[in-house]
């Protein structure tokens, strides 16, 4: 993992706290689409990450598209310092 990309070492540790089973979801929407993601990339590499992300939302698929605006609102809350809240 190249650390120059994150922040703070903080940051770095809290990125990698996807929430499994929207990842895992996420994970299998793409692969329906033929589309392979990497787990590990998702959480060690911001860049990765979101521009997996934003290509999942330009996919005709509105479930797909959900799971990826979940993903992201978690790591815009994980970089803002934001609490989740239940």
């Amino acid at each position: 993992m190249d650390a120059a990309i994150w922040d703070t070492p903080c940051q770095r540790a809290r990125q990698g706290e996807w929430p499994e089973d929207l990842l895992r979801s996420f994970t299998l929407g793409m692969a329906a689409h033929g589309l392979s993601v990497s787990t590990s990339m998702m959480r060690d590499d911001r860049r990765y990450a979101l521009e997996t992300l934003a290509f999942a939302h330009t996919l005709a698929d509105a479930q797909l598209r959900d799971l990826a605006m979940g993903l992201f609102r978690h790591f815009e809350r994980v970089q803002s310092g934001i609490p989740r809240f239940n």
